[in-house]
């Protein structure tokens, strides 16, 4: 197994993701449907991950792992109270729950190369 630690930051690929999911969360919750109080917890929870992915902090790979629990909690009760528009079927749910399970691995799979990464900054102030 390689201990090198990686040239690019692991987390990159969810930084991206998590900008596109917070460009369209921003259009929904803000200017859309002005449902500010569902929006805020996504959209605070990603500016979080984007300031510590930038700091290269050790905590952005948790901070990822909170912004997906989080995004999972608020599509639930936009759907649980009807703000979409349609209602939450098992077949979206089902989808759901197997792109959320797919994110998670692909989160955990990155979390060690991510620490190998931050490591070598760890004694630097």
């Amino acid at each position: 197994m390689d201990i090198a630690p990686p040239k690019r930051n692991p987390l990159f690929p969810i930084l991206v993701g998590f900008l596109v999911a917070g460009f369209f969360d921003f259009r929904f919750y803000f200017l859309e449907h002005h449902y500010v109080g569902l929006g805020s917890p996504v959209v605070g929870s990603i500016a979080v991950f984007t300031v510590l992915f930038f700091m290269r902090s050790r905590f952005a790979w948790m901070a990822a792992v909170i912004v997906m629990l989080t995004m999972v909690a608020v599509a639930l009760l936009t759907f649980r109270f009807g703000y979409m528009g349609f209602s939450l079927t098992w077949p979206l749910a089902v989808i759901d729950l197997v792109l959320l399970a797919l994110f998670l691995l692909f989160l955990w799979k990155t979390r060690e190369p991510y620490l190998r990464f931050v490591a070598p900054n760890e004694g630097q102030v």
